[in-house]
Parts: C-alpha cells; sequence; structure tokens
C-alpha cells in the first residue's frame, strides 16, 4: 500500500509539473467537510489542479535549498499515525530525484515548518501525539546528504514549566540567520482548551540542537506557517492571533524581533482598532515582505464566528509598518468563508500570494489585484501553499541517492519553512486556524 501510495505521489508530481519550468506556488487543497485534500500547482499563471486526490484532509507544502542548492518541495501527511508521512521531491522541471519518502517517529507530528544550513535539514513540529493527548512539539535535525537521515531533535516540552502537565509548546517556524536556528512557539494549555502564554523566539547556536541559547518574548498565539511571518534584514515581524477561535479577538497584533540582538517589541497593537481606523478587533494572521526593497502585505482576521470570518488586506511597507500603521487597505474579502488566510511573497515573480478563505489570490507589490483561482480552478478549497523557484542547471542526478551532485543555485523558496521556515516565509498559509489547541480549527494554518 504505501508503494501504490508513493507511486500516485510520484505519478502526480510528474503531471503537474512537467509542462513548466518552473511553477510559482504549489499548494495542497482539502474537500469542504475537512475530509480529503490534492495537490496543484500554479505555473506561469497556469493551474494543474488535482494531480493527487484522496490525501489526508491536512496535508502542507513546503519548499526548500538543498545542501547542493537545488530546490525540493516536500509534502507532509498529517494521519491517524504517531508521524507524519513525508514525501520530497525535486522542483518542477527537474525530476532527477522526484522523491525520497520517509516515515518514521523521528521525523515528528505535525511539521509547521522547515529550514536548511549547510548539509543539514531542520524541521519544526508542533506537536507529538494526535488530539487530546496532544504534546509539545519538537525541533528536528535531519542529514540531507545521504537519504535524508535523522541526526538529532529537541523537545520543546523543555520550555515549559508546567506541574500539572496542562500547558504545552509548539512549533510554529523556523529560520536560520548568521549560522544560528531561530524558533517561534506558540504556548497553550491543554485541559483549558484555547488559552495562550505569551509565544517565544527562542534561539539554538552554531546550528546544534543543544539547550537553546536565549529567548524573548512575542504575542499569545503565534502565527508560523505560510504567511503568518516574515524575515527582513536580520529580523522577524511576526504576526500573533492572541485568542483562539471562537472568542473575543483580543490580545492580537503584530511583533517585530532583532535577531542579532535577540530584542523584541510589539509594533502594532491590534487591541487599538479605533486608532488604526478597524471597526473592531482583530487578530494578526499574516505578514509577507519582499526582501528586495521592504514591500509588504498584511492581512488582519476575524473569526470569532467560524462561519462568517472578517478578513482585510492591507499593501504596506517595513517603514510603515515599525511605525505602528497597518498600511492602506486593498480588500475586505465581501463574501469568502473558508479558513485559509494568509500571505507569502514570491521573489522570482515579485507577486504576492494570499489565501483568501477557500480560494488563491495574486496581487501586485503596488496593491493592485491580478487575479484569483477559485476552488473550481483549483480543484476545491486552498489549503496551504509553498513559493517555489526553478533551479538552473539541467537537473541531472546520478548518484541515486537524492544528494544531488549537480551545483545548481537556484531559489530557496520564500516557504523554506518559516520564512524559510515561515513558509511559506518562506512562507510556510495561514491555514485554517486551529487543528489542535495551539492553533486556530483545522490544519491551515496555523495554528497548531
Amino acid at each position: 500500500m504505501k508503494r501504490l501510495k508513493f507511486l500516485a505521489l510520484v505519478l502526480a508530481g510528474l503531471m503537474i509539473f512537467a509542462g513548466g519550468a518552473f511553477a510559482d506556488v504549489v499548494y495542497t487543497t482539502v474537500d469542504a467537510g475537512y475530509t480529503s485534500g490534492s495537490i496543484g500547482a500554479v505555473a506561469g499563471g497556469e493551474i494543474s489542479p488535482g494531480g493527487s486526490s484522496n490525501l489526508p484532509n491536512d496535508t502542507k507544502v513546503f519548499s526548500f535549498t538543498d545542501h547542493s542548492g537545488r530546490e525540493r518541495v516536500l509534502f507532509r501527511e498529517n494521519t491517524d499515525a504517531s508521524a507524519d508521512s513525508v514525501t520530497i521531491y525535486s522542483t518542477p522541471g527537474n525530476w532527477d530525484r522526484s522523491d525520497v519518502e520517509v516515515n518514521g517517529n523521528w521525523f515528528g507530528k505535525n511539521i509547521y515548518g522547515v529550514e536548511t544550513f549547510g548539509d543539514y535539514l531542520y524541521l519544526v513540529t508542533n506537536q507529538t501525539d494526535n488530539w487530546p493527548e496532544q504534546g509539545s512539539g519538537q525541533v528536528i535535525r535531519v542529514d540531507m546528504r545521504n537519504g535524508y537521515k535523522f541526526v538529532d531533535s529537541y523537545d520543546l516540552k523543555n520550555l515549559v514549566e508546567d506541574d500539572k502537565g496542562e500547558w504545552r509548546c509548539g512549533g510554529v517556524a523556523i529560520k536560520e540567520f548568521g549560522g544560528d536556528i531561530y524558533v517561534v512557539t506558540a504556548v497553550f494549555n491543554l485541559s483549558l482548551s484555547r488559552q495562550f502564554k505569551a509565544s517565544e523566539v527562542i534561539k539554538f547556536g552554531n546550528g546544534l540542537l543543544q539547550e537553546p541559547v536565549v529567548s524573548v518574548p512575542v504575542g499569545k498565539n503565534a502565527v508560523g506557517l505560510t504567511g503568518g511571518a516574515a524575515f527582513y534584514k536580520g529580523k522577524l515581524y511576526i504576526g500573533c492571533l492572541g485568542s483562539a477561535m471562537g472568542q473575543p479577538q483580543v490580545d492580537g497584533g503584530y511583533w517585530e524581533v532583532d535577531l542579532a540582538g535577540m530584542t523584541s517589541r510589539q509594533i502594532i497593537n491590534l487591541d487599538e482598532y479605533d486608532a488604526l481606523g478597524l471597526d473592531g478587533p482583530y487578530s494578526g494572521s499574516g505578514i509577507a515582505i519582499a526582501e528586495d526593497d521592504g514591500a509588504a502585505f498584511l492581512m488582519l482576521l476575524d473569526d470569532s464566528d467560524y462561519d462568517n470570518p472578517k478578513a482585510r488586506l492591507y499593501v504596506t511597507d517595513v517603514d510603515q509598518i515599525v511605525g505602528g500603521s497597518i498600511g492602506t487597505e486593498v480588500s475586505d474579502f465581501p463574501g469568502k468563508t473558508g479558513g485559509s488566510w494568509g500571505v507569502s511573497y514570491d521573489e522570482y515573480t515579485k507577486t504576492f500570494w494570499c489565501m483568501a478563505g477557500e480560494e488563491l489570490q495574486a496581487w501586485r507589490k503596488d496593491g493592485s489585484f491580478i487575479r484569483s483561482f477559485t476552488p473550481a480552478d483549483l480543484g476545491d478549497n486552498i489549503s496551504y501553499v509553498a513559493v517555489v523557484e526553478d533551479a538552473s542547471g539541467d537537473g541531472s542526478d546520478s548518484s541515486g541517492d537524492g544528494s544531488g551532485s549537480g551545483s545548481s543555485g537556484g531559489g530557496g523558496g520564500c516557504d523554506s519553512g518559516l520564512l524559510g521556515g515561515f513558509g511559506g516565509l518562506g512562507l510556510l498559509a495561514l491555514l485554517a486556524l486551529y487543528a489542535g489547541p495551539a492553533s486556530r480549527a483545522s490544519s491551515k494554518c496555523r495554528r497548531g
């Protein structure tokens, strides 16, 4: 059965990507009942929906650049098993090593972000068990040189002081900077469902998963996956949801973390909605920044009524954001429903991608609208998205072990996990916001 499933994913990937030199985004969908999904791609503005169907309802996709400078795409399926099922592909057009399927407890449960440094792939997970026995997440290091083999891991439960065993620490995003690994976590209460403490950004020195060197606090219920956090000139910009689904929106906003000095500060307080010209409280559900010039998009969300969410999209830039401004509104998504909300930036096409409930939208830097991809276009409701950039070279790989002997240099996909790991910061999409207590409602984003 595993071999058949593996073959199905390989063939699906070939059907999706064989026709183009690169795909702007790779995405997953989920049906209205949140029971199954599929994968697809938008390549050069053309869409290839439904390449593989009947995937689990919580299938996410990430992109990263391996140790040889070649871009890879990682699909993770969150099933009832104790660990995710993971399949790794070459980027579109480079099907030299189209997949490396990895199953095992070491790969962790509910992967929220991936990042690379040197020969290693780092993954951050949101939990270690299925709901309701959900445990804290992990940071995992894998050697890419020889079949993506496990090296070591760090249990995020070590960061939670909890005599009664009620609190959990889930990883939501990951980023490498200056040879160090930074992980964004969300701390939530399991028995008192949907209560949160301040999230933290923790630093692991020299790429080693030993005790964190230092940590700094940010807001409650930090968003990771695609579009929840962004990186720009040595700083992380993190959206925080504050309260969880079904409750009044409080404690939401955006935080800035200076990675060099490991200091943090709130830059936009969404509780002060009157001063921001808003019609009520919102949460900080998405941010994407163009690293070439600081152009940015912000997304605000009120999903206290999950069936009738209110969202707003703003075009802005880093200077405005750090000055406390949310920018200029470009859409309030009239009539849009669904659980996937977030923004990502594609450095290759200079396009901002927005998950708007059930559909995927493309926007220019200046805030002008390009087009939308509806569920009918995508094959079903948008669930998760990762930006990919074509790697140069012929994509040949004769090693047979996925090590990638080529020297092509290619991009690193916005979503290398948070930012690279963000996913979609790279970006990693705000998918549905709560799958477990540390998140919102489903896989979709990012909430746990």
